[in-house]
């Protein structure tokens, strides 16, 4: 698990997709008042707190990460909102969403088949989850082998859960596949 926000940390790393991923993604969700949450999700976009590129780069490194060909690899990458990068490398959106589809597609052209890659956007039907769907489509236009997704799920336990039996459902086909 790679948090982001102006910062990239990882949390834990290699967890087999498992009940015990989903109980450990649980906990580190956000538990905070909702008026509290509702105030964080203007301050993101000021603050820049939503930096997809260097999660994409830490992301790639943990692959990277005693790769080899009987491995089949797993990418969740789980956001609540759009990204901020633009305001943070001072470019254009239109520029920095290129940046994140070059990043992505470069990692699926490294891995192809094997790696399965899940973008997931979380929260409520205000949080505008466009450059996920853009990444995942881009990806997937440009690798002929890549198998990259987009889910939305409600900032719900049990839709978190849909999307983690998906990531497990699409690891295991690649498996036997």
């Amino acid at each position: 698990l790679v948090e982001f926000g102006k910062t990239t940390r990882v949390q834990f790393e290699r967890e087999p997709v498992s009940w015990a991923l989903y109980n450990k993604l649980l906990n580190r969700r956000d538990k905070s008042t909702f008026k509290d949450r509702q105030a964080k999700q203007w301050s993101d976009a000021v603050k820049n707190d939503s930096n997809y590129l260097p999660a994409l780069a830490k992301a790639r490194e943990l692959l990277e990460k005693n790769d080899h060909e009987g491995l089949t690899l797993s990418l969740f990458f789980l956001s609540d909102g759009a990204p901020t990068d633009a305001s943070q490398l001072n470019i254009s959106p239109r520029r920095a969403l290129q940046k994140m589809c070059n990043e992505l597609i470069s990692i699926a052209g490294k891995y192809g088949k094997r790696l399965n890659i899940t973008l997931a956007g979380f929260g409520g039907a205000s949080r505008d989850f466009s450059a996920l769907e853009r990444m995942a489509r881009k990806t997937n236009d440009a690798c002929d082998d890549a198998n990259a997704t987009f889910l939305y799920c409600e900032k719900m336990c049990n839709a978190i859960s849909a999307a983690v039996t998906s990531v497990a459902t699409s690891l295991a086909e690649t498996r036997t596949a």
